[in-house]
């Protein structure tokens, strides 16, 4: 086929396509054009041609193309690295990328640019200033005081802070009592946990708040002054032998001079100074523990009687604690690598004297547990292997050596409080026969810092104290269990005092069974901190109420209406009731006149003692007294003194309570109530009639619903009451509003005649019932018993102050 343009059979010639184009061209811009080709004019005698365009590549050299064109990369380079103005290399990275605290910490530049920010951040320094700022301290550090126990002791005011406030006041609730701040109860968890602790681990509590007394003379001094204050038959009296001769402590009741059984003080335990020979005519040494609420009552009260014997206050000196529970023993056993105390032959109360060491020493890296003493094995050989011969009796709290420091040497206390203050030692050689003792000696108390502020030093950081703990136990991990090198560091060690506690006799087998354990001062939180991580739970004033009412036992001054540590505390909780009662608005709080409550924040035991007393031989306990009594009463006290426990001027009512301690009469009112025969009244009248109108502790137990709480009524049930048996409880009628009446009768203001009131109740956890101690009017005990002759063992009624139902109840004497 024929392309246009070309002849058949002919190939078309070269440039033909490029004539073709430029032919086209001018056809368009000349006039005229015909026919596919164009025409040149010539001359007469030329001949006619087409001449051929050809249109050659340009051709270059590689070598010297790349040569004229490195010049101009070069320079694209220098003007890129030369910048013309001065920037920072975090302006060299995208704006996404860019961080202010790039300025001060080139950390946080890319890696790639590290180097430089730092070069540059280097020249920017001024002369003597560092590249990294320290870090700012916290808040807490910033505002701390250039002197912790300056400033403690500021803070401290009128109210004391234990040694262990510190530890305490992160976990517990803190309360202002007898001029101490006490810890209340811990935050974390309830009673429950506590009780847990009493009955199969260890409960640990502080007590230092307890005031000591020091009574310094001969033996027959001593023991005839302290015969004024008290009565053999209320407790272990000073003349038994095993107490003066310093074995055993001992527990009584003082009371004022020659005042027995009337001005009750509060209650004491006492141990005398141990001695080689009692019957040295030479000094003796006798120790009073007392509650805080008495302790300057009993303290005025000596030091005015006695003239033959020295008389001083010593708890400032001394630290103690309590370990409750069946692992106590064995939790100082390993705290303070001390040989055992459960050996079958400790008696109650009876008194140790041990050396010990520093218990830091032996504290573990982290809060551990204590075997159990059926699984230890007494007595472990694989701590006492590695002694040898440096087991030293001294050391490790065995011997009994008269060359060793002791407690009761106020010298000793002094030096052992200067150790702990200044971390220095005080120059005891005790361990001058044991091999080592020639080197140069390290004071235990002061290796981290001295002791008492060590109490300071768990408070640091910001609240975790576990941090300090662990950071103690890592500091001495390098000598902690190595006995053999303890022993050759005779600063290291510290007299302490261990008394056991007998606990409950009438109610769970061994239940509040413990030790006591005295240390010096300045020592506490060194023994707090390892009997803490040896597995001991700590608790307050709510666990150690839980624990006295659990074991049967009055509780100091709850239990105590005729002290005047009682009215002074039963009158500012009347004050506090009160208040909290007003708060609420009258339909949101109990309407006690409705109710039939006549004293619903205190108890009235002067009401009651003399109502009774007034009562006597008028009528029997089954008749409702209301219509005898009205009006004013016999005191002629208005009922808002009444109620808030203060006489018209002001001061606390008191002086008519007497309570029966005397343990015959306790032993006899408890044998006739639990005994199922019947008895004589007019027999028993004739043996009690000293007592009638004085007061007894005793504990109620309901007998099936119902949980008895503080100031609830103990009532004597009707014959009615009685017939019906315990199974339907009665119901107290609603009372009429009587404004106006300015005095109400506390014994007959009810339909069932009241003889007693509860001062504690909760929910027993080894009984799993209701229980509560309070305290009755003999008389009043004597006559319910009377009306219950056919019933044994006799019950009583109990009405919780904020309720009109009655509860039946057993009634025992403590």
């Amino acid at each position: 086929m024929d392309t246009p343009g070309t002849t058949g059979g002919q190939t078309p010639r070269p440039g033909h396509a490029q004539q073709h184009k430029f032919k086209s061209k001018r056809r368009k811009d000349g006039p005229e054009s015909s026919g596919g080709t164009s025409t040149v004019s010539a001359s007469p005698g030329m001949t006619l041609a087409t001449p051929a365009m050809t249109l050659q590549p340009r051709g270059f050299t590689v070598m010297q193309f790349m040569e004229a064109r490195s010049l101009e990369l070069n320079s694209l380079l220098h003007s890129v690295q030369q910048n013309a103005r001065t920037r920072h290399s975090l302006q060299s990275l995208p704006r996404h990328m860019r961080r202010r605290a790039v300025s001060h910490n080139p950390k946080r530049l890319p890696r790639r640019l590290r180097e430089a920010g730092r070069r540059e951040m280097l020249r920017s320094l001024q002369p003597g200033q560092k590249l990294e700022k320290p870090r700012r301290p916290r808040k807490w550090y910033r505002q701390r005081a250039a002197n912790r126990q300056a400033e403690y002791g500021r803070r401290q005011g009128n109210i004391a802070w234990l040694e262990t406030h510190v530890w305490h006041a992160k976990r517990f609730k803190m309360v202002d009592r007898w001029g101490c701040r006490i810890p209340e109860h811990p935050c974390d968890k309830s009673v429950r946990a506590a009780y847990r602790a009493m009955c199969r681990h260890c409960l640990i509590q502080d007590i230092s708040y307890y005031g000591c007394i020091e009574l310094t003379g001969l033996l027959d001094d001593i023991l005839s002054l302290m015969g004024h204050f008290t009565d053999p038959d209320t407790g272990v009296g000073f003349g038994s032998v095993n107490c003066h001769e310093g074995t055993v402590e001992g527990a009584t009741t003082l009371y004022r001079r020659d005042a027995y059984p009337h001005g009750a003080l509060g209650p004491v335990t006492f141990m005398f100074r141990p001695r080689k020979d009692p019957t040295t005519l030479s000094e003796h040494q006798l120790w009073l523990w007392t509650h805080p609420a008495c302790h300057l009552d009993i303290l005025q009260e000596l030091q005015s009687s006695s003239s033959d014997v020295s008389v001083t206050s010593v708890g400032h000196e001394l630290a103690r604690f309590r370990l409750i529970g069946p692992l106590a023993a064995a939790t100082l056993e390993t705290a303070l690598d001390i040989s055992p105390l459960e050996n079958g032959t400790v008696q109650p109360g009876e008194v140790l004297a041990r050396t010990v060491v520093d218990p830091r020493l032996n504290m573990p890296g982290k809060r551990t547990k204590v075997t159990p003493p059926a699984e230890l094995g007494y007595f472990r050989a694989d701590s006492t292997q590695h002694t040898g011969d440096l087991r030293a009796d001294s050391m490790l709290g065995t011997g009994k050596s008269s060359t060793e420091p002791s407690l009761w040497d106020a010298n000793v206390r002094r030096n052992l409080l200067q150790r702990a203050r200044s971390g220095r030692d005080s120059g005891w050689d005790v361990g001058q026969d044991i091999e080592g003792s020639g080197e140069e000696s390290r004071c235990v108390a002061g290796n981290d810092g001295p002791v008492a502020q060590d109490t300071t030093h768990v408070a640091r950081d910001d609240g975790h104290a576990a941090e300090d703990e662990d950071h103690v136990a890592e500091d001495e991990d390098h000598v902690a269990g190595d006995v053999e090198h303890v022993a050759r560091k005779d600063s290291g060690v510290v007299p302490i005092l261990l008394v056991h506690q007998q606990g409950c006799t009438a109610g769970p087998s061994g239940f509040g069974e413990g030790w006591d354990v005295i240390a010096p001062a300045g020592w506490a939180m060194a023994f707090w901190l390892g009997f803490i991580y040896r597995g001991a739970r700590a608790g307050g004033l709510r666990e150690m109420r839980k624990l006295y009412l659990e074991s049967n036992r009055p509780f100091f001054p709850d239990d105590y209406p005729d002290t005047a540590a009682h009215r002074s505390y039963s009158l500012a909780q009347a004050a506090q009731l009160r208040e909290q009662h007003s708060r609420y608005p009258p339909g949101k709080r109990p309407n006690f006149a409705r109710l039939g409550t006549a004293a619903p924040f205190h108890c009235p035991w002067d009401d009651l003692v003399r109502g009774w007393e007034q009562l006597s031989g008028t009528s029997s306990p089954g008749q409702s007294q209301r219509a005898q009594h009205s009006g004013t009463s016999s005191s002629g006290q208005s009922h808002e003194a009444q109620l808030s426990g203060t006489t018209p001027s002001g001061q606390p009512q008191g002086g008519t309570v007497c309570v029966a301690r005397g343990s015959r009469i306790r032993q006899q009112l408890s044998k006739l109530y639990s005994s199922r025969e019947g008895h004589d009244a007019g027999q028993l009248l004739s043996q009690l009639g000293a007592v009638l109108t004085h007061l007894v502790v005793v504990r109620v137990q309901m007998v099936s619903r119902g949980t008895p709480v503080a100031r609830a009524m103990i009532c004597a049930p009707t014959m009615d009451d009685v017939a019906g048996g315990v199974a339907s409880d009665p119901v107290e009628p609603p009372h009429r509003e009587e404004r106006g009446n300015d005095g109400c009768d506390i014994v007959g203001h009810c339909s069932r005649v009241t003889i007693g009131y509860v001062t504690e109740g909760a929910n027993s956890l080894s009984e799993g019932r209701g229980v509560g101690m309070g305290l009755c009017v003999v008389q009043a005990l004597l006559a319910a018993l009377q009306a219950q002759q056919d019933r044994r063992p006799p019950v009583v009624l109990v009405r919780n102050p904020n309720s009109a139902q009655y509860r039946f109840a057993h009634v025992t004497v403590v």
